[in-house]
């Protein structure tokens, strides 16, 4: 009964997964340098062997033919913008020059670094290694999508100035809704694992409890010190927060500080200070007691930074989303259509 219903039923991954691992390669799948020789070459060498899967050469055709099935109905639309940017850049005499483009290229991998990998390049490297890549092949990967994106900035750029409301948008992110904006100074204390793990859950939530209370004394006990005795917000908070990010510059976040980000309750407690002025201790969940000082109410008017934000936004690199929205609209939703030749051999 058990072997007829196993011949029967369909296979599940983990068998399938089991099958693929029990086909071992001895030397291979390679890609071939052939895989890499320009686009306008590689249409007229089609059966060039592009890869090597142990003894057996596969054709940019076969290959080709492969990647149609598996892939060309969803890469369409993708294919279509590329070739509508490259189209207008031609069209336009644009053309990055190869320092341009590898200058996009290291701006791409840093990014990914710094982001992803916390500033490291040897932990980015370590994590390619582990999937087989190498940082060459990595480079050669996304250097048609640097390209491409490049190409689209430019034409962007070529649109005309930048509009009144994109102005407008942009100077409220940076000083806040109409141009207002506080500066705010924080100090915030984190409640610290134990000393040895605890797995008891009252005796968890007792010592949370207990940890929590503390912090709260000791900020009260600081506030004491700044609003009756003098002592400088700035000088406690390099010496006690725990706010690795503002600790360093006396309590003060980088960039403005947006108060819509934060809790109601901190958002209150801020409201009612005059500058100067310093919260009392406020809990917030996640074990963080923190302490707030105002230190002014910063108004930047529009015209005064209309000129600068126009300069800012001409030279700089659109985002993502931008960018995307931008290469959207350059066609239509009914102008890429999928013809029977796509599925051809």
């Amino acid at each position: 009964e058990l072997a007829r219903v196993f011949a029967e039923r369909p296979t599940d991954t983990r068998e399938r997964s089991a099958v693929l691992a029990s086909i071992h390669l001895d030397d291979g799948p390679e890609a071939l340098p052939e895989m890499f020789v320009p686009t306008n070459e590689a249409r007229t060498r089609l059966d060039a062997a592009v890869a090597r899967i142990g003894e057996q050469h596969i054709t940019r055709a076969e290959f080709g033919e492969w990647l149609m099935q598996r892939h060309g109905a969803d890469l369409a639309r993708t294919f279509a913008e590329q070739r509508v940017v490259e189209r207008r850049a031609v069209e336009l005499g644009i053309e990055p020059g190869a320092e341009e483009l590898a200058q996009r290229l290291r701006e791409d991998e840093q990014y990914l670094i710094d982001v992803g990998f916390g500033g490291d390049p040897e932990r980015w490297l370590k994590d390619l290694t582990s999937r087989g890549r190498t940082a060459e092949s990595w480079r050669r990967d996304v250097a048609p999508r640097s390209k491409h994106e490049l190409l689209a900035e430019h034409l962007m750029r070529m649109r005309g100035p930048v509009g009144e409301e994109r102005l407008r948008y942009e100077w409220e992110e940076r000083y806040g809704p109409g141009g207002r904006n506080p500066r705010v100074r924080l100090l915030a204390l984190a409640i610290q694992p134990p000393r040895e793990p605890i797995t008891d859950p009252d005796e968890l939530e007792a010592y949370f409890t207990a940890e929590m209370q503390r912090l709260e004394r000791e900020l009260a006990e600081l506030r004491k010190r700044i609003v009756e005795d003098g002592l400088d917000f700035a000088t406690l908070a390099r010496r006690h927060s725990d706010d690795p990010k503002t600790r360093d510059r006396g309590g003060e976040p980088v960039g403005r500080f947006v108060l819509h980000t934060w809790p109601a309750v901190v958002q209150d407690a801020i409201g009612a200070l005059e500058p100067g002025g310093v919260t009392a201790p406020i809990v917030l969940p996640g074990g963080q007691v923190l302490l707030f000082q105002l230190q002014e109410h910063v108004h930047v008017p529009f015209e005064s930074v209309r000129e600068a934000l126009l300069e800012d936004l001409t030279h700089a690199r659109p985002s993502r989303v931008e960018l995307r929205s931008f290469v959207y609209g350059l066609l239509s939703d009914d102008e890429v259509e999928l013809l029977p030749g796509l599925r051809a051999r």
